[in-house]
Parts: C-alpha cells; sequence; structure tokens
C-alpha cells in the first residue's frame, strides 16, 4: 500500500488514517485549485518575489561593506547559488535563522586564529572573514547575500504589517479563523476595510 511504498523509500507518511477502509489518494491539477494561487505565503522565495525587486531571478541590493563604503551589485537567486535551492521553500523565519547559523559554523570551522574568538555576525566580521579566507570569498558572498536579503524580508513584512493581511487571506480562503470558528461574512468585511481606510490614510492606528 501507500504506506509501505513510502518506507520502503525511506519516508514516513505525516498523516495516518483511522480507519481499516482503503484511503482515497487525489491528485488534482492546478486547475482546479483556484484559491491557493491568491493566497500569499511566508516561504522565503515567495516572499523575495512578493516584497523585493526581484525580475527574472535577478535582485538589484545596495549594501554597506564592512569598512563603511556603499556598494551595489546585481545577483541572482536561483539554482546557480549553492544556498537558494535549500533555502527557498524556508518559512522566512527559518531561513533567516538558517542562513546565520550556517555562516557562523562555516567560519568558526574555517577561520584562522585570530578570528577563533569573535563573533562573525556583522558586515564588518564577514569582511575580515573574507580577507582571512580569500579561497571562500564567492561563498562567504552568497551568505552575506542572502542574509541581507532575508533581514530585508522580515523588515518590510513588519513595516508593511502584513500579518494581518495574510490571516485574512487564510480566513477567507478557508472559511475558519486560526482557532478553527467559522468567518462570518460580515466581520471579514470589516476587516478588510479597515485595512484598505489604513492603507489609504483614512484612518491611524491608536
Amino acid at each position: 500500500d501507500l504506506e509501505q511504498q513510502a518506507e520502503a523509500l525511506g519516508h514516513t507518511l505525516w498523516w495516518k488514517w483511522q480507519t481499516t477502509a482503503p484511503p482515497t489518494l487525489l491528485v488534482l491539477d492546478r486547475a482546479r485549485d483556484v484559491t491557493s494561487p491568491m493566497v500569499h505565503e511566508c516561504f522565503y522565495q515567495a516572499m523575495v518575489n512578493d516584497l523585493l525587486p526581484v525580475k527574472n531571478g535577478r535582485y538589484f541590493r545596495t549594501y554597506t561593506t564592512g569598512e563603511g563604503e556603499q556598494k551595489s551589485e546585481e545577483v541572482l537567486l536561483d539554482e546557480s547559488d549553492p544556498l537558494w535551492p535549500a533555502l527557498r521553500y524556508l518559512h522566512i523565519s527559518d531561513a533567516l535563522t538558517v542562513v546565520e547559523d550556517e555562516f557562523k559554523a562555516f567560519v568558526k570551522n574555517n577561520k584562522g586564529a585570530s578570528l577563533a574568538k569573535r563573533e562573525v555576525d556583522t558586515m564588518s566580521g564577514m569582511s575580515e572573514a573574507m580577507r582571512q579566507m580569500p579561497q571562500y570569498t564567492e561563498l562567504l558572498k552568497k551568505y552575506g547575500v542572502h542574509m541581507d536579503v532575508t533581514s530585508k524580508c522580515s523588515q518590510l513584512y513588519t513595516e508593511q504589517n502584513l500579518e494581518p493581511v495574510l490571516e485574512l487571506e487564510q480566513d477567507l480562503a478557508t472559511g475558519k479563523d486560526k482557532e478553527g470558528k467559522k468567518v462570518k461574512a460580515r466581520e471579514a468585511t470589516l476587516r478588510l476595510e479597515e485595512m484598505l481606510q489604513m492603507e489609504s490614510g483614512q484612518c491611524s492606528v491608536t
């Protein structure tokens, strides 16, 4: 059965059916799912494309080096980036944590003695790491790019107060709120009207 096939491949199903009756697995074409494409997601790739000026996987960023110098560059966020495939489907908060943790672990395992007692979690520290490990310059730059991009996405998510927007989208898509209660059309409409008024500056947050 499906469970045995999954186990044979080394996978464990996250769901278990509760009856002895054989389950039915439905595989539907995206054309039958008209709701999901209308709902924004908090995965790294989705937020990059929704919040940042990315076109065809190209992102133009401006940053400050450890020496305080302003620089600009175009970066590719696609399979040519060794970190992108592993990060793009993570929740944005998980992606941010993974990038920072992996960068610190990489530097800790490869850095010179003079960096051994320092936390390399700033652009200044990153520049120092690049100077001491020139053979890893390109990979270290990739870590820097993703630290910058994930932080920028998180910053815009907070500044634009997107959490209630995403919550409303989910409520409308499922017909239930996060507590499992049925969403009333009138209440959802009022929430939407309030968001639109705040966006247009017709009301203020108190």
